[in-house]
């Protein structure tokens, strides 16, 4: 590995363990000891700087890239980095973190960052869902049939039956699991679709639809799932519904209207937006990390049920929605994409949600899945899937070989 990289990395570890260190392991105000976050961030920013320089250095940009662009590829290339850094930066302050401006402005940072999706969203996208109707639709329903069901037999069958948890705790985090389940997908499933070289186009036309379903079908299917074991109100479910048309569809539909109107002015500012999509979603990761810290550290005991009930979910997610659409005639690459828009959830949005309606306690399983799903899908999935696609390759021209 380059030494540059290993510099790197080195330093983005340090960084860590020095607040870390310096808090006894559970997080301190940013400026009670002014030379620990000086050290934690100044090891940061180095790191970040000395890995752009491997990646300019091995990366073939098309002739007359500026150096601006390559920076923002650069960005996009080290967006797990950057949320990793934010979640961490919101453990590791989050007294501070808590009381900043970020967590009171959590509905603003997701309208950004949804309405840096939709103004990319073309009329061939919108074409998509109607020129394929079948696929897109039976997609959609797989998502939203597989990840409710899943997350909230997890939920009651982790915390409610094995955990020992007490019950006021075990009935919060299957709600989270419920509100988790029934949360759309968002931009990272387009993401993981493209590098596993997937169907892309499905891929945007479910997590379009998906989007559009979620103000209403959220708030019914929670009010179903975990309605018996909480204060789900009529107009509580109402004021979710209103909620969630602001928060998502209307930056979505008033982003994309923008974007169709003016397709030469978003072609220009395209490259940009990854930036401002991936430090926004930062900023929502850093403000979530730090409301769930307090009351994650009040009882650790819940931590790995938490990660267990996520590693199952993640697992249950993405493997049945890779299998699952085979036996509707998907072929491979469709079923790349509907394995991402299925078992891919957007942590974020859900975050805020719970956040907004429920509390710090129910939006801790959707923290944590938030990177635990990056993790099983980086890690396992898309590996096998491009193995998968090169072998498929090969074949096919061992077949045309002899024919030539």
């Amino acid at each position: 590995m380059n030494t540059k990289k290993w510099l790197a990395y080195a330093l983005y570890i340090i960084g860590f363990l020095v607040p870390f260190i310096a808090s006894g392991m559970v997080g301190m105000p940013m400026w009670s000891q002014p030379w620990v976050p000086i050290v934690n961030f100044g090891c940061w920013i180095a790191a970040f700087i000395i890995g752009y320089f491997p990646f300019s250095e091995t990366r073939k940009f098309p002739p007359g890239t500026t150096t601006p662009l390559k920076v923002v590829q650069y960005i996009g290339l080290s967006s797990a980095n950057i949320v990793l850094m934010a979640l961490l930066i919101g453990y590791l302050y989050y007294p501070t973190v808590s009381n900043s401006i970020f967590p009171r402005n959590l509905s603003t940072l997701l309208i950004i960052t949804l309405a840096v999706m939709g103004v990319q969203i073309t009329v061939k996208d919108w074409k998509g869902i109607i020129t394929h109707p079948k696929i897109v639709l039976i997609s959609s329903a797989t998502r939203w049939i597989i990840m409710p069901f899943v997350a909230f037999c997890v939920g009651k069958f982790i915390f409610g039956t094995i955990s020992g948890l007490p019950e006021q705790t075990s009935t919060l985090l299957a709600l989270g699991m419920v509100v988790l389940g029934t949360t759309p997908t968002g931009a990272a499933s387009n993401s993981l679709t493209l590098i596993s070289r997937g169907d892309l186009a499905l891929s945007v036309s479910v997590t379009t639809l998906n989007t559009i379903l979620a103000p209403l079908l959220q708030p019914l299917m929670i009010g179903w799932l975990a309605g018996a074991n909480i204060d789900f109100t009529p107009a509580l479910r109402m004021n979710m519904i209103l909620e969630l048309l602001k928060l998502v569809l209307a930056p979505v539909i008033i982003s994309t209207i923008f974007g169709m109107i003016f397709p030469a002015f978003v072609q220009r500012i395209k490259p940009y937006l990854m930036p401002i999509a991936v430090f926004t979603l930062a900023l929502i990761i850093m403000s979530t990390m730090s409301k769930g810290t307090a009351v994650l550290l009040k009882q650790i005991n819940i931590l790995p049920w938490i990660l267990v009930a996520c590693c199952i979910q993640g697992f249950a997610g993405l493997g049945l929605g890779f299998y699952a659409p085979k036996f509707f005639g998907f072929d491979f690459k469709q079923r790349i994409a509907a394995c991402f828009e299925v078992g891919v959830e957007n942590a974020a949005l859900t975050s805020v949600v719970a956040l907004q309606f429920f509390g710090p306690m129910v939006a801790l399983p959707a923290i944590l899945y938030g990177k635990v799903q990056n993790i099983i899908a980086v890690s396992i999935f898309v590996p096998y899937f491009i193995k998968k696609d090169e072998e498929m390759k090969e074949k096919a021209q061992e077949v045309q070989a002899p024919a030539e």
